[in-house]
């Protein structure tokens, strides 16, 4: 079977799907997150975060994971789900 160059594919409108990702690295640009989350966000969400993970290792159960998922956002400052929900806690310059 003959596999086609990205041209080919790229012009072919009958596969959107397969057209949007090779357009996509085609067109790739650094993509950087702004922090979202204020300075009692990451306090809040480390203590909870920690709270839910050492509770899934104690109990050996996966809802652990959830609890370093909520630490990591803590830590690095940035919510995934802020920018979906149109959410920003930091503070406005003036």
């Amino acid at each position: 079977m003959d596999t086609p160059n990205l041209n080919q594919v790229i012009e072919d409108n009958s596969k959107p799907f397969v057209y949007f990702y090779v357009r996509q690295i085609k067109t790739f640009k650094l993509m950087v997150m702004k922090c979202n989350v204020g300075s009692t966000d990451p306090i809040i969400r480390i203590v909870i975060g920690l709270g839910i993970a050492i509770t899934g290792v104690i109990f050996e159960s996966y809802w652990g994971l959830i609890g370093v998922v909520i630490l990591a956002t803590g830590m690095v400052k940035i919510c995934l789900m802020y920018p979906l929900l149109g959410i920003n806690t930091t503070k406005k310059i003036a």
